[in-house]
């Protein structure tokens, strides 16, 4: 990951982050198809197993996929060192925009 504009420590503090929270995507511009349909898969047959109306299975299932991807893209999670704003928040307080991508290796 690269940012432009920003401190070293946020820099770090960011890397810390996708490190403890491991998100897939960096925001939800990036999520593959794929990935919202194996979801969508999951989350419809969860929803219809509900017994609930059709209209509130059409909410609960936005729901369940907006909360799904909110915790997967890195811009969306809350910030774990302060719990209170989102990385895309604290980008934009410190003037930081991410450049690149990050990768998440992990090992074992």
């Amino acid at each position: 990951m690269v940012l432009s504009g920003g401190s070293a420590e946020l820099a770090k503090d960011i890397a810390m982050h996708i490190a403890a929270m491991k998100p897939t995507f960096l925001s939800a511009n990036d999520i593959a198809a794929e990935a919202k349909e194996s979801a969508l898969e999951v989350f419809k047959k969860e929803v219809d197993e509900s017994g609930k109306p059709e209209e509130m299975k059409a909410k609960m299932l936005e729901g369940k996929l907006g909360s799904y991807f909110k915790e997967q893209t890195l811009l969306d999670q809350v910030f774990f060192k302060t719990g209170d704003k989102s990385i895309a928040a604290l980008l934009k307080e410190n003037g930081d925009v991410i450049i690149e991508k990050f990768s998440l290796y992990k090992l074992g």
